[in-house]
């Protein structure tokens, strides 16, 4: 199971995330900026979340300063972040924006259910066998 940490100041990725991850076993915390997503991982450092996902546009600290903030640190350089902004046009990521990967603003439910493959701890071992067994019933189309 992937701990995510969800950073957003809007609710729409946030439930999303609930929506198609939760119900198959992925641990699910939220931060309503940057400042608060540093709160928690200061706060989690011995048990941190296996990915990082961001929108750009917050107030306080913005995904933008999070990202770099998070790279420049040794702690957390090498957390997978993926960024997901409606400022990402797909296939043409920021320049000089260190993530995984670039979402637009609303993630298809393909690109989510498949977030453990930025997991360094989960990519090969998701989703463990009794889950993979078993259909998924609140995911819709």
């Amino acid at each position: 199971m992937c701990r995510l940490l969800i950073v957003d100041d809007g609710d729409d990725l946030f439930e999303l995330a609930n929506v198609y991850l939760s119900d198959v076993g992925h641990e699910i915390h939220r931060a309503n900026n940057g400042v608060e997503a540093l709160q928690f991982l200061a706060a989690h450092e011995n048990d941190p979340p296996c990915i990082l996902l961001t929108d750009l546009r917050m107030p306080v600290l913005d995904g933008w300063d999070l990202v770099y903030q998070l790279k420049v640190d040794p702690k957390w350089m090498d957390l997978p972040v993926i960024v997901c902004s409606a400022s990402i046009l797909p296939g043409a990521p920021p320049p000089l924006l260190k993530a995984k990967t670039y979402w637009s603003r609303r993630p298809s439910k393909e690109q989510l259910v498949e977030i453990h493959q930025y997991c360094a701890r989960h990519h090969q071992s998701w989703p463990p066998e009794a889950m993979s067994e078993a259909p998924v019933g609140k995911i819709a189309g």
